[in-house]
């Protein structure tokens, strides 16, 4: 039989040794290298249902404040009720609605609105009531004041909302 003297017993047992480190390290490397590359899919995977979410969220939010600005009743019918609310009957000249259709579905409803003969204070509470009561769903496009020969006021007021649906 061959036999092996004690320094080629040593060789064969660093080689063997480093043959075992050698492999160890290779294994332990391989698991880094496929838990680093399952944790790269894993993260790219939550990207992109952040990315999905975070546009459906933007989409949400931009109907949300669309929705928030249209009002449920008519601006027309909104506009004569405040002005029955604040005793305008005589008052009113005239209250004309428009409407014109935009771009995105819905429709912009204005009212153009003339009153003669009345006080500061009257215009102030009718204005509060609009603006400030349907806040963020009425405004005030254009207002003209002008004062009349017997120190009473004329308002020449025009409003508008959005609101879903086509305009007639």
């Amino acid at each position: 039989m061959f036999r092996l003297s004690y320094r080629e017993h040593l060789w064969l047992i660093v080689l063997a040794a480093l043959f075992f480190i050698i492999s160890i390290l290779c294994i332990y490397e391989t698991k880094k290298l496929n838990t680093a590359k399952s944790s790269m899919e894993y993260y790219a995977a939550l990207n992109r249902d952040l990315s999905v979410l975070e546009q459906k969220y933007n989409t949400a939010k931009a109907q949300n404040r669309q929705n928030g600005r249209m009002l449920k009743v008519s601006l027309f019918s909104l506009i004569d009720r405040i002005t029955r609310k604040n005793r305008f009957g005589s008052k009113v000249v005239f209250i004309k609605p428009y409407a014109r259709k935009l771009a995105n579905g819905t429709s912009l409803d204005m009212v153009e609105i003339r009153l003669n003969n009345v006080s500061m204070k009257q215009i102030v509470h009718f204005l509060y009531d609009v603006e400030i009561r349907y806040k963020n769903r009425v405004f005030v496009k254009r207002l003209k004041i002008r004062k009349n020969q017997n120190s009473s006021l004329g308002v020449d007021a025009v409003f508008f909302t959005y609101k879903k649906g086509a305009a007639k």
